[in-house]
């Protein structure tokens, strides 16, 4: 695992402690879910490109799995391995490293959905570029322009970012 993209390194503080001597479930939790987010914004998903395309994601689902106590003082690391992508969705797994212990502390399994902010709802990720669609572009469906379709060869824009994680 250690040889997968680190996505988070750090030292763990007294103020993450809790009653029972260790690491507090929830900072499990928030480092995972941040390993994710830093992965995201290094392939693009960026405020950005928030703003420019009125798109970004949404968390559809979390599975958190822990297997080791991670103790105050202790360095810990993220790493990430995606499994499948499409346009519209992205699945994978960030695991928590216990790099003093050298054990494994924790794995998020998550899946991320690329979404217009305007309406709410799931769509492709090159579907939304407003500012960058040229003039006249047709739709083919609510908030859906018809840009870049994966069966005419071209990856759509999170294929491509997805992919960029994938050959790290």
């Amino acid at each position: 695992m250690a040889s997968l993209p680190t996505t988070l390194s750090r030292g763990i503080p007294d103020s993450f402690e809790d009653a029972n001597g260790h690491m507090n479930v929830r900072y499990h939790l928030d480092l995972t879910v941040h390993a994710v987010a830093t992965m995201l914004r290094q392939v693009g998903l960026t405020d950005d490109y928030r703003t420019r395309t009125g798109c970004g994601t949404f968390a559809l689902e979390h599975h958190l799995n822990y297997f080791a106590e991670v103790l105050v003082g202790h360095d810990v690391t993220a790493h990430l391995r995606l499994f499948e992508r499409s346009p519209k969705v992205v699945h994978g797994m960030a695991f928590l490293l216990d790099r003093t212990s050298e054990r494994l502390a924790a794995t998020l399994e998550f899946t991320v959905a690329h979404v217009d902010l305007g309406t709410r709802r799931v769509s492709l990720a090159s579907a939304h570029r407003r500012r960058d669609r040229p003039a006249g572009r047709r739709r083919c469906g609510p908030g859906l322009a018809r840009s870049r379709h994966p069966r005419d060869g071209r990856a759509t824009e999170l294929s491509r970012m997805a992919r960029a994680i994938s050959r790290r």
